[in-house]
């Protein structure tokens, strides 16, 4: 399975809302950014870097998982976010930019070698790998701007095989890969819409989705399981139902 996950960390990591690193606070007790050099690994996808080190504070940019930042500064109080306290930090990301970072979306390293870092960053693929290729695995349904089924299907399996098809027509299969870069499924023969897809989660909620300037698609997961029985001739959400 996991070799259909894209290496994409340079020499040796891979780069790219959905997993936590499990395990002890991440945050450091003590910090002394005069004294000790501090870097941090993003471990939420998208993580938002803001001016100033509030909630409300205007975004800069968004850090992917899996980057490497500098620790510049830590918040002198507390803040709260989602009811959760913690305190904000000023980084330094890779392309340059400077901003204010919620603590709990950073994994710290202090005073840690390189090749510390990078194993960790590894360890960190293997299990987001695991949990990313069993979360898009089950069959899709294609819905509109309202949340109503459309006509294509899509069926991603564990083995890293897919299916896809329009409601009723021959299917197109073959393999699929994961870019953790550009959080994008990559069809290695094609699909019915014609394009890869990225997956994107919205509160509790993933979806498959593409957009571009002239034309946009996205799925909704209908069935976490495929019955091989039912594989060939899937039971098709009927136009017009709306996705839940």
């Amino acid at each position: 399975m996991l070799r259909n996950v894209i290496l994409c960390m340079g020499a040796v990591l891979l780069s790219g809302p959905l997993l936590l690193w499990c395990g002890k606070d991440r945050e450091p007790q003590h910090i002394d950014l005069k004294r000790d050099k501090v870097v941090g690994v993003v471990v939420r996808e998208n993580a938002l870097m803001r001016i100033d080190p509030i909630i409300y504070s205007a975004r800069i940019a968004l850090l992917k998982r899996a980057e490497i930042v500098e620790v510049l500064d830590k918040s002198k109080e507390q803040g709260t976010v989602g009811g959760v306290r913690g305190y904000w930090y000023k980084v330094k990301a890779p392309n340059g930019i400077t901003g204010w970072v919620w603590g709990k979306n950073i994994q710290f390293f202090t005073n840690e070698s390189k090749s510390h870092i990078d194993s960790y960053v590894s360890s960190f693929w293997e299990k987001e790998s695991e949990r990313v290729m069993k979360m898009i695995s089950g069959r899709w349904w294609s819905v509109d701007k309202r949340g109503d089924f459309t006509n294509h299907a899509l069926e991603i399996f564990p083995d890293g095989k897919y299916k896809s098809y329009l409601k009723g027509g021959q299917p197109i299969t073959g393999d699929y890969n994961v870019n953790f870069k550009d959080n994008e499924i990559v069809f290695t023969n094609g699909t019915t819409f014609k394009t890869n897809l990225n997956i994107v989660q919205r509160g509790t909620m993933f979806y498959l989705e593409k957009e571009t300037e002239k034309d946009s698609i996205k799925f909704q997961k209908t069935s976490g399981k495929l019955d091989e029985e039912k594989k060939d001739n899937p039971e098709a959400p009927k136009e017009g139902d709306h996705a839940d």
